[in-house]
């Protein structure tokens, strides 16, 4: 079972980044909002949501894709620190702007537990991410389908 979680691991965080970069393509106004609340300029929090929105589709079509995926896994922790650093930030402030995290609009009353909530998954999903880096390698193929079988 550990095999599957670890060898599967790259797959679930690149379909992962897929949905947010798609949920961002789809509807970006509530990342930009949420950056333009803190005070960023509007050009700037647009031109910051589409890199990280190409960022995010870089990063989970590698992870699904392609062979080198502990390099891709590492840059996923960097760019999950990141978020999960923003998502503390806003988590400070007295009212803060809904993050728009993973379809989360709404589903809170309050943005600030909106940001909390995701905060906590990042910092979850930050640990499985630290897992997968220092064992991913430990197992093969070969480990994986006898693990299926």
């Amino acid at each position: 079972m550990n095999v599957l979680i670890v060898r599967g691991g790259p797959a679930f965080f690149g379909v992962l980044f897929l949905i947010a970069a798609g949920m961002k393509i789809w509807s970006p106004a509530q990342a930009i909002i949420s950056l333009e609340a803190i005070e960023i300029n509007p050009r700037m929090a647009e031109l910051i949501v589409a890199s990280v929105t190409v960022l995010e589709l870089y990063l989970g079509l590698n992870l699904l894709f392609n062979k080198r995926k502990i390099l891709f896994l590492k840059g996923a922790v960097v760019l999950m620190l990141f978020f999960t650093f923003y998502l503390w930030y806003l988590t400070t402030l007295a009212e803060p702007p809904s993050c728009g995290c993973l379809g989360l609009t709404g589903v809170f009353e309050s943005s600030k537990h909106e940001a909390l909530f995701s905060f906590i998954r990042n910092v979850i999903l930050l640990i499985y991410l630290r897992y997968l880096c220092r064992n991913y390698n430990n197992y093969t193929i070969s480990d994986t389908v006898n693990a299926l079988v």
